[in-house]
């Protein structure tokens, strides 16, 4: 069953699985993936900073955490559900895995990769990217936060960049916004002379040096702040989604990320792999987590999702009721074409009646 995880080195795995159930130009189902797997490699970010690449074959696997010089090795397996399972195999470094220690993961190949450890303790998402080999178009880019140490609720929770490129150099103008969609100011403004190289944008000098952004082909991306300072994720604005009604009437896979306040290291929490399809009035969604995801089982209860529009053009605001408890959460997503067959990808950040913030990413299964 999917409780807490161990540390963000095994969240990393999650992102990987997103990309195995997606294939090479395969569609992703819920029917256990794609039947074969190439060798991917990907590169991002685990909350509250740690730099960490992957690469995933068609069997095994490899990672390592660029921040700590901590690696691991294994193999991985698909299950019914759309998931892979991994299992180490070797590691070593600080904090390391035990041979035999487990995480779930979802992969979309070619795209991006999340990590879930199966255990108790700290599971700290990992959100990686495929490298794009070719760099993206200048225009709109939509995100949202994954919270640094000691985030609280009028910190920016997700904005909007307009990317523009002169003379080889790349220039961000950011606005942000608290997660009731009113303006946050306080951290606005522009990064500027970026490069880019092998799917991520650098800054070689001034405030944004510590800043990495990992771009993948399907326009999505995630960003890296530097040690204790968070990250984010987004993709290319699509102005042609318009109706999210639409996007709602699909099956859809992923996972959420329960961010704890304080504690010890202030950099723990709990993930979830959940399952998403649309509500029966056709008016909302229907989500749930899995009680046990290597046989697919559902509980009975799940949480009931309603949309409105958001004062941020691009969003989409959402309110999240607890079927058992009817407790109320505020969420802010946005909505992304991803892969050859262009499945929605919907991802976003909400702050939970506990006052704890949240990220999830759910991807287009059907």
């Amino acid at each position: 069953m999917f409780k807490k995880f161990l540390p963000w080195y095994l969240l990393a795995l999650v992102v990987l699985s997103l990309a195995f159930i997606y294939g090479c130009g395969s569609s992703p189902t819920g029917g256990g993936g794609a039947t074969t797997h190439g060798t991917y490699s990907y590169h991002g970010t685990q909350s509250p900073g740690d730099v960490w690449s992957w690469t995933i074959s068609a069997e095994t696997f490899f990672g390592s955490n660029e921040t700590t010089g901590m690696w691991l090795t294994g193999t991985w397996e698909t299950l019914p559900a759309g998931f892979g399972k991994a299992t180490v195999s070797t590691s070593e470094g600080l904090d390391h895995p035990s041979a035999g220690d487990k995480a779930y993961f979802l992969e979309f190949p070619n795209t991006m990769l999340l990590v879930k450890p199966d255990n108790q303790g700290d599971s700290r998402v990992m959100v990686c990217a495929a490298a794009a080999a070719t760099a993206p178009d200048p225009g709109k880019f939509l995100f949202v936060n994954i919270p640094k140490s000691g985030w609280v609720s009028s910190d920016a929770a997700f904005g909007t960049v307009e990317a523009s490129l002169t003379s080889g150099k790349w220039h961000f103008n950011v606005t942000n916004f608290l997660i009731t969609g009113e303006l946050q100011g306080n951290d606005d403004g522009t990064a500027d002379d970026f490069v880019y190289s092998n799917g991520t944008f650098t800054c070689e000098s001034g405030p944004s040096t510590n800043l990495k952004i990992f771009m993948t082909p399907s326009n999505v991306f995630f960003g890296d702040s530097g040690p204790g300072e968070g990250g984010f994720a987004g993709a290319k604005y699509d102005a042609t989604i318009t109706d999210i009604n639409n996007v709602l009437n699909h099956t859809y896979k992923g996972v959420r990320f329960i961010h704890y306040p304080g504690g010890a290291s202030n950099n723990t929490g709990e993930t979830e792999p959940i399952t998403a399809v649309a509500s029966n009035d056709g008016v909302g969604m229907w989500a749930s987590s899995y009680s046990d995801i290597d046989t697919s089982a559902l509980p009975g209860s799940g949480v009931n999702i309603t949309f409105e529009s958001s004062p941020v053009n691009g969003f989409t605001r959402g309110y999240v009721e607890d079927i058992g408890t009817g407790q109320p959460e505020i969420i802010q997503a946005a909505v992304s074409r991803i892969g050859a067959d262009q499945k929605y990808m919907i991802y976003g950040i909400g702050l939970d009646e506990r006052n704890r913030s949240f990220n999830f990413l759910i991807i287009q299964t059907d």
